[in-house]
């Protein structure tokens, strides 16, 4: 099984690259020390473009560089995305806001780090986990038997009903619920009904040649 091993220290390759200019060659060292005869060569290049006699590639300050931009690139094309997908999360939400922040972080572990999406959202990550510790509160239960009658409802209607339908199904029955939460359920349980488009007839004009 190969070994692996955290970078060597930057010490240790200046000593080598010294030991190189000495006269050693990277083969020699190899025998002798651990690193391969490939990455002192290769420490020996870049020890040659720090000092300004090599140019052929970016210095370590360079290197160093653009591996934090990298990094703050793909920080930043994180944050946009968690955004995007918190915008329309929000919008269909009727909790407050923080219920909501939660709501979105708990659907969400899989895809963003908790503690960026805590960052972002300007909530703590143990309110979160505490939150998330929490039973659950007396309306998300409610909709959870909401959403069940919802899908009866749906069912029974062959998916013909749209939410103002089957909000007046609740209403029959007696049920007080607003219309955009009986909306709001139908959306998190994706169902949509059928849309209803007046139909359009054409008559063809008869042809004189018959006449």
């Amino acid at each position: 099984m190969p070994r692996f091993r955290s970078a060597y220290p930057r010490e240790f390759r200046r000593q080598m690259v010294e030991l190189v200019r000495s006269g050693r060659t990277p083969e020699e060292l190899a025998r002798e020390f651990e690193p391969t005869a490939q990455s002192i060569a290769n420490w020996v290049r870049q020890a040659g473009r720090d000092a300004g006699r090599r140019n052929d590639g970016p210095t370590s300050a360079e290197r160093e560089e653009l591996i934090r931009l990298r990094r703050e690139n793909r920080r930043l094309r994180q944050e946009r995305d968690i955004l995007s997908k918190a915008a329309a999360w929000f919008a269909r939400g009727e909790q407050g806001k923080l219920e909501r922040v939660f709501r979105f972080m708990s659907a969400q572990p899989a895809v963003f780090p908790i503690k960026t999406m805590a960052r972002i959202f300007k909530v703590s990550a143990s309110g979160y986990y505490a939150w998330r510790g929490r039973p659950a509160s007396a309306r998300a239960t409610a909709d959870v038997d909401l959403t069940r009658q919802i899908r009866t409802i749906d069912a029974a209607s062959r998916k013909t009903y749209g939410a103002p339908r089957v909000h007046a199904e609740f209403k029959a029955e007696g049920i007080a619920i607003g219309k955009k939460r009986v909306a709001r359920l139908m959306s998190a349980a994706g169902l949509v009904g059928a849309s209803r488009r007046r139909s359009i007839t054409t008559t063809r004009p008869r042809s004189s040649s018959g006449q």
